[in-house]
């Protein structure tokens, strides 16, 4: 009977999600994000807030290294649940609100819409695509032809 509850526990604790952060979901156009990539309105994708992006643990003065930058997110509003991507932050938000990209933000809502409370946290994996790397500037590229 141990063996059966240790199983039921270790399903829960699979899909039973983690506590998440309360906050309001906007959308914005999108573009080159302060991770140093570019992406496009139909990519999910959401920019954190100004104050949780800089504070994130090991987060330097140069954003593209950012260690937030390619994290997944799991969105919940409206009984609806998405996964988007962390590749820019958003100066006017508060600290747990989200800027989503257009797609993202329509899958929750109309964009007419506007603003939404939304329930979302980090799911712990990572895009190699979205991985923070150093940008060099036009002196770096020459010297290293």
């Amino acid at each position: 009977m141990n063996f059966y509850l240790s199983i039921v526990f270790c399903l829960a604790l699979i899909f039973v999600p983690a506590a998440a952060r309360s906050g309001q979901g906007t959308w914005y156009h999108t573009g080159l994000g302060a991770c140093g990539f570019y992406s496009s309105e139909s990519e999910n994708i959401v920019a954190l807030s100004q104050l949780l992006f800089d504070t994130y643990p090991g987060a330097t003065g140069n954003p593209n290294l950012n260690p937030v930058c390619g994290q997944q997110v799991q969105i919940s509003a409206n009984g609806k649940t998405i996964f988007a991507r962390a590749v820019d932050r958003c100066e006017s938000c508060a600290y747990n609100d989200l800027d989503l990209s257009p797609a993202a933000f329509g899958q929750l809502s109309p964009l007419g819409t506007g603003v939404i409370t939304i329930e979302w946290d980090f799911t712990g994996a990572r895009s190699k695509r979205y991985m923070p790397r150093p940008r060099m500037d036009a002196g770096a590229v020459a010297e290293s032809k």
